[in-house]
């Protein structure tokens, strides 16, 4: 048997596996499953493929490997992420479920179906026809799976003689999980509702349904209201910041000082704002440079983008705030790369390099010379002609051209006796002949050859650029990271002062005491002449704990459980709150509930 070996855990988000437990067997290559009719198979293969039956190839798959322990095999294999990937550089997604092929020493091959990885360790497998079907313990719900069962059942859905809708749950929690409560009463049950998932990085709140009660305006997130960033990237860090609120006060804490004096300046705040919007999408460049899929006018972005992070960092260190300094400092401001790229590129190219028009003047003196070429190529010629024709005294000496001789120079017979001794004679005509020189040679091949050449100069001027460019990009991705952080700081000011937002005290106390609280989202979608009413709320792990509220239904008992959260979440991840007070203990999770026709978010 193969000796037990260890495997590298990744370094980047798991990627899940699949293993299958079975005894020991005495072949090498062989391990044993006991089957659900008591007999035991031996495996010989296993593999993954996609449920489009396509193979992933073999620089996608890590090698199986046996494991002794306790006298029984794990046999598992896990799929290698896309960095690993040494194949030929096409993009494979690895999907969250696959099917897994067992093959057994007899040679009968099995398609195992509906194996999600990131439900399942361990469990038992049931031979059916070409069909294996395997009994399971899930790990997220611990509830006993029969797929087989789980199949017909999805059948009988789908011709109409049951009605049942199911979703994948994550394989892990997010920072924030959203539940339904679970009744035991009989009168309530809901045995075709799975709780909402977020998932990350592309956390978005439930967005509130349609209604004319709104202000005519459609549903909205969390999201959509703190987002007032100026970037992409910007966008982007608010949602992981959304999805990941800190837990740390003094990091909360530090972005709240910056969120304070930004509020406090509306100068310095909307000096800023333009800056990070004159950045564009700096991450996503950078990134495309990387992999060299960057088009010229993104490295012109790119240029661009350095000089507003030049003004920023300005800014920052002028304010004379220590916070504001200590992100300046982070700041590189990459002077060489970008001074190459003015230099280099012209300010508004053409925006694929295959065209040409790209690389500026000065940079290469072929390449100037080739331009001037193709441009100004009859000037030339006619400067040939009109100097041999005065070093030669033969006014009727003419340059053509054509599909055999290219060009030539035409002297009729007459001045014959005048043509120097170094031309060469390529055709004699009924009254003139026609001659070549070397310049006129040379000339030839620059003018029919300029428009090709300029384009291998200027894709390999370009491909020089870029491997210059990526040398910084470690430097560059930490600006984007620092100027989406200050993207979303002042967007959390813009809005403190637009919507009347207090700072929050947070702390590690067990209270969370809010006075006169708003909910963020709807508030936002009240009509024009209506406010939302203001509530407070206090709960702590001594006197008030648990706050049972009753009332009608769409009376508003929702609106405060996710009012509640959501202050709590906004505190935590930096934000000012809607209130005129409050004090937030640390929390790790937040649980409340939708009712089904509320109109909130």
């Amino acid at each position: 048997t193969a000796a037990p070996t260890a495997t590298a855990e990744p370094t980047a988000t798991p990627v899940p596996e699949l293993k299958v437990v079975g005894e020991k067997s005495d072949s090498k290559d062989t391990f044993c499953v006991t089957l659900e009719n008591g007999t035991k198979q031996e495996i010989t293969a296993v593999s993954v493929k996609t449920s489009s039956e396509e193979k992933f190839p073999e620089s996608m798959m890590k090698k199986g490997e046996t494991l002794a322990k306790d006298e029984k095999f794990e046999l598992y294999y896990t799929p290698k992420t896309e960095e690993e990937s040494s194949g030929s550089g096409d993009e494979y997604f690895v999907s969250p479920r696959y099917d897994v092929q067992l093959t057994l020493k007899d040679g009968k091959t099995y398609v195992l179906h509906g194996f999600p990885f990131e439900d399942i360790k361990e469990g038992t497998v049931l031979l059916e026809d070409d069909i294996a079907y395997i009994t399971y313990t899930s790990v997220s719900t611990k509830e006993k799976i029969d797929t087989k069962e789980a199949e017909r059942a999805t059948k009988e859905a789908e011709n109409g003689e049951i009605s049942v809708q199911t979703e994948e749950k994550p394989a892990s929690a997010a920072e924030v999980v959203t539940e339904e409560p679970t009744y035991e009463e009989p009168s309530y049950e809901e045995p075709s509702y799975e709780e909402p998932s977020y998932e990350e990085p592309s956390y978005e709140e439930p967005a509130a349904p349609e209604n004319p009660d709104n202000g005519g305006q459609e549903g909205c997130s969390l999201f959509d209201v703190l987002d007032r960033t100026g970037s992409p990237m910007g966008a982007r860090m608010l949602r992981r910041w959304i999805s990941l609120p800190l837990k740390d006060p003094g990091q909360i804490n530090r972005r709240l000082d910056v969120v304070s004096l930004l509020r406090d300046d509306a100068s310095l705040r909307e000096m800023l704002a333009e800056a990070v919007a004159s950045t564009g999408d700096l991450e996503r460049i950078i990134s495309r440079v990387a992999v060299g899929r960057v088009t010229p006018r993104e490295v012109v972005q790119l240029k661009n983008a350095l000089y507003a992070v030049e003004k920023i960092k300005t800014a920052m260190e002028q304010s004379g705030q220590e916070p504001l300094r200590e992100m300046a400092a982070k700041l590189d401001l990459c002077l060489k790369v970008r001074d190459r790229i003015d230099k280099e590129i012209y300010p508004d190219p053409s925006n694929q390099i295959q065209k040409g028009g790209v690389i500026a003047q000065g940079v290469s003196i072929e390449l100037d010379d080739l331009r001037n070429i193709a441009s100004h190529g009859k000037e030339i010629l006619a400067s040939i002609q009109q100097r041999e024709s005065e070093a030669t005294g033969i006014p009727s000496l003419k340059i053509s051209f054509n599909n055999v001789f290219g060009y030539y120079i035409e002297v009729r017979n007459t001045h014959k006796d005048k043509v120097p001794s170094d031309w060469i004679r390529k055709q004699t005509l009924t009254g003139a002949e026609r001659y070549i020189t070397a310049e006129l040679k040379e000339y030839e091949e620059k003018i029919l050859g300029a428009e090709s050449r300029m384009l291998v100069l200027e894709q390999e001027l370009f491909a020089a650029l870029l491997a210059e460019l990526a040398r910084y990009a470690a430097p560059i991705q930490a600006d984007a990271s620092v100027v989406a952080r200050l993207d979303c700081l002042l967007s959390f000011a813009t809005q403190a002062v637009e919507r009347n937002y207090c700072r929050p005290d947070v702390n590690d106390s067990q209270t969370i005491d809010i006075r006169e609280g708003r909910h963020p989202v709807i508030e936002t979608l009240m009509k024009v002449g209506e406010q939302y009413v203001p509530n407070d709320i206090r709960l702590d792990d001594s006197s008030q704990q648990v706050i049972v509220i009753t009332g009608p239904n769409m009376s508003g008992k929702s609106a405060l459980l996710r009012q509640t959260a959501l202050i709590v979440l906004m505190a935590q991840i930096g934000s000012y709150v809607p209130a005129t007070e409050a004090h937030i203990g640390i929390v790790d999770k937040i649980f409340t509930r939708v009712g089904a026709s509320d109109n909130i978010s």
